[in-house]
């Protein structure tokens, strides 16, 4: 029985179970794990702070102890500023009382004129819907009826009520309920437990950040010994990695909201919202909440623009505030400030928001970002955790040429077009035709010869490749007087003179490239007579229909200055090894590169291999058949010095 090429490669069983594990874990442990979350966090935001005051020589204990004071009384100046602000907005807010009933009822009159068509809609609806009578009763039943003795209705009985004198009476008796004063006990459980869990939680993560500022280093050689394995290398580039990715994203956000609440407690102030201040305030701390901190931020001076003014022009100014300062810092001042960014993609960021507010609520959106980075760096140096890196990361999964033949291979020539095109804006035509349609049809040739690959998708494979190359050919072809330029130098060379004779004498003296076996040979070739024409040299590529004997009387019909042999993989050195010996047994004197695209062999072996003249030369790439190729025709043309190798793109 054939046993796996990865030996100790774990189940999936077991590491669906260890996730399991994992996640059941960070649950029941929240209690501990996201104050010592908070303080990590913390941590890597005040660890540059007290490496600039140990360089200043105070000393890591009071270094330490002013970086946490400042701490601790910058939070504490934001709380009294933000309860001051709260307890002047309570007290405006009972002289706006009139402003907002005259709004409701001016909303409810714009109602009401929609109230009646609406009624008479609800009844006509009611009378359509109501079931109909399913008798109609006869004249016996109206006599029946009639004679019918009715009896009167009974009085109302009065139920007597007795007083606690025993007395009986109707009339209500008023109770009064006390309560009770409350016990030492049950004042602590209604007025102070509430804040425990809370002021718990501060102590511990005040705690943490204390022992961690002044034992990181400690710490970190601890971690590095229990988690490398030997691999200390390894270990170090991934904490440095996580450290820096968390330390940027944590001190950036930081100047973000910084320049996004400014300018709205300034534009806040000029609209005349009241407590101007205290929403530009909000608007800095809120935002660190990924998504929803902005609309929690915005929600409450929308509703005092309508509240406080008599207008709605107050409000659309407000709601224009949010609005564009949001688009200024999302589109101009982070990707400014960023720079690099933290590594993961827009969908991992959404989704590990998510997980982390289910799992450890409010908390763990806050800290999302940071521990999916950590997440990410783990996969990234971590071989067993790769999936990670690949599920979250922003980083491209699947190469260039891999992309565009799974587009082919899917039938969507559309897709895979659109993304040569956006490899164009960065590339030229050269470097694309080498690192993306080659290696693409290569991908296709190794799965034809492995039976992987059925007649209909390697027909459409091929012809999609052929209709995208002879597209770029006629976008990038030289412009027509530079290519008459280059053809009437080309034929003065050859003929001595400047006249020619029609087409026969256009193609006369120009490289001639020939495909070594099938279709995907002549796609490259096409592709090389356009990069050659490209630098001026005239080429042409002769199609895989003609036999060996019928492209060798091509070559000796147009007096080829040089030949190109086009071989693909994976059967390229077989297949060029037969072409190259029935040129070189026919055309002793001109000039043979072979291009062995996409290979990885040495071409001195290579050459070796194919038993061909020394004077041949081996290529691998469209440019470096460029790089041989134009030299070479300047040399037999007679130049002094090789033209230099110019790209059009």
């Amino acid at each position: 029985m054939a046993r796996s090429y990865l030996p100790g490669r774990p189940s999936r069983v077991l590491i669906l179970a260890g996730v399991a594990v994992v996640i059941a874990g960070l649950y029941f442990a929240q209690d501990f794990l996201i104050p010592l979350g908070l303080s990590l966090l913390l941590s890597f935001l005040l660890a540059p702070l007290c490496n600039r005051l140990e360089r200043w020589k105070l000393g890591r204990i009071p270094s330490v102890i002013i970086v946490v004071a400042l701490g601790i009384g910058l939070l504490a100046g934001i709380g009294w500023i933000v309860t001051g602000q709260l307890i002047d907005l309570g007290n405006k807010l009972p002289g706006y009382r009139n402003n907002i009933h005259s709004k409701v009822e001016r909303w409810r009159a714009r109602a009401g004129n929609f109230s009646e068509p609406t009624q008479v809609l609800q009844e006509s609806l009611k009378d359509l819907t109501a079931p109909k009578p399913t008798s109609v009763p006869t004249t016996r039943d109206l006599e029946t009826a009639a004679q019918s003795p009715q009896k009167p209705p009974s009085p109302p009985v009065a139920k007597a009520v007795e007083n606690l004198s025993g007395i009986p009476t109707t009339q209500p008796i008023q109770v009064e309920i006390k309560e009770r004063e409350p016990t030492p006990i049950q004042f602590l459980k209604n007025y102070i437990a509430p804040y425990i869990s809370p002021l718990a939680t501060a102590a511990m993560v005040i705690v943490f950040v204390i022992f961690i500022l002044l034992q990181r280093e400690d710490l970190r050689d601890r971690l590095i010994r229990l988690v490398s394995q030997g691999q200390i290398n390894l270990t170090t580039q991934a904490m440095n990695d996580a450290a820096t990715r968390i330390s940027r994203y944590l001190f950036m956000q930081l100047v973000v909201n910084v320049t996004y609440g400014i300018p709205i407690g300034i534009g806040l102030w000029f609209i005349g919202v009241p407590n101007a201040f205290l929403w530009g305030l909000m608007a800095t701390l809120l935002r660190f909440i990924p998504y929803i901190g902005p609309w929690i931020a915005a929600s409450v001076p929308l509703f005092l623009s309508i509240a406080a003014f008599p207008d709605s022009q107050h409000f659309l100014m407000t709601a224009s505030l949010y609005i564009i300062v949001e688009l200024i810092s999302n589109n101009v001042v982070e990707p400014w400030l960023y720079g690099a960014s933290t590594g993961l993609s827009a969908t991992a960021v959404v989704v590990s928001a998510v997980f982390w507010t289910w799992l450890w609520g409010p908390l763990g959106l806050l800290m999302s970002t940071p521990l999916t980075v950590c997440l990410v760096v783990l996969g990234k140096y971590v071989p067993q955790l790769q999936f990670l890196d690949i599920l979250l990361g922003d980083e491209p999964v699947l190469e260039p040429h891999v992309k565009v033949y799974q587009r082919l291979l899917a039938m969507d020539q559309e897709e895979a077009t659109e993304l040569v095109e956006e490899f164009l804006k960065e590339k030229n035509l050269v470097d694309v035709y080498d690192e993306v349609l080659i290696p693409a049809l290569g991908l296709a040739e190794i799965d034809r010869h492995r039976g992987l690959l059925d007649d209909q998708r390697q027909k459409y494979i091929r012809q999609s490749m052929k209709e995208m190359v002879e597209d770029l050919g006629e976008r990038y072809r030289l412009s027509d007087s530079e290519a008459e330029g280059a053809q009437q130098t080309e034929r003065r060379n050859a003929n001595g003179n400047g006249h020619g004779n029609g087409d026969h004498d256009e193609q006369k003296g120009c490289v001639l490239c020939l495909p070594a076996r099938d279709e995907a040979d002549e796609i490259v070739a096409m592709m090389l007579a356009q990069a050659l024409e490209q630098s001026g040299c005239p080429a042409r590529y002769i199609p895989v229909a003609a036999l060996a004997s019928e492209m060798l009387d091509i070559v000796e019909k147009y007096d080829a200055k040089a030949v190109c042999i086009s071989a693909l993989p994976p059967s390229a050195l077989a297949h060029a090894r037969y072409l190259c010996k029935r040129v070189r047994g026919r055309l002793k004197d001109v000039p043979v590169v072979i291009g062995l695209w996409g290979t990885k062999v040495d071409p001195k072996k290579a050459l070796a291999r194919l038993a061909c003249s020394e004077q041949d030369k081996v290529v691998r790439s469209l440019r470096e058949a460029k790089s041989e190729i134009v030299p070479l025709l300047a040399f037999k043309n007679g130049e002094s010095e090789p033209k230099h190798e110019e790209v059009v793109s």
